[in-house]
């Protein structure tokens, strides 16, 4: 049974409106800090036709504070105990959304700890939600000086 060009179209179309239709968020910044220092953590995320509110959150570990670094395009970054949120208005009309923000690590932190962040928006009136990949960051009292091939 030949294959048939609109079938293709069709199942392109379906894909890219499924790839397209949601914002994917980026989290990115070093993987690994020393103890008393801290990590630079930046958000991109395209706007994908979200207008209004927007509020991206995340947790950190006990002890840890944030420092907002710039604010390209979010209105404010807070902390209330161990929750952070980066809170959008207004979401400008940009291609790109981006914010990065310093996280301060303790002295006594050790091991390794996952920022898991979502991203809440309204489209069409509809309240929608999007998770970020997690981002792991190690604990080292020294830095690996490895390249990465």
């Amino acid at each position: 049974m030949p294959f048939k060009f609109s079938s293709l179209l069709v199942i392109l179309l379906i894909g890219s409106e499924a790839l397209w239709g949601q914002p994917h968020l980026i989290l990115d910044g070093t993987h690994q800090a020393r103890p008393g220092y801290g990590t630079l953590l930046t958000l991109k995320f395209p706007r994908n036709g979200i207008k209004g509110v927007a509020r991206f959150s995340h947790n950190l570990p006990e002890d840890w504070t944030v420092q907002a670094l710039t604010r390209e395009s979010s209105n404010t970054i807070s902390q209330e105990g161990n929750k952070v949120r980066i809170l959008w208005l207004s979401v400008p009309l940009i291609d790109t959304l981006r914010c990065s923000w310093f996280i301060k690590i303790p002295e006594t932190a050790s091991g390794s700890f996952e920022i898991n962040g979502k991203l809440n928006y309204f489209e069409n009136g509809i309240q929608k939600e999007e998770k970020a990949e997690p981002f792991p960051i190690k604990i080292n009292k020294y830095y690996s000086r490895t390249i990465a091939q």
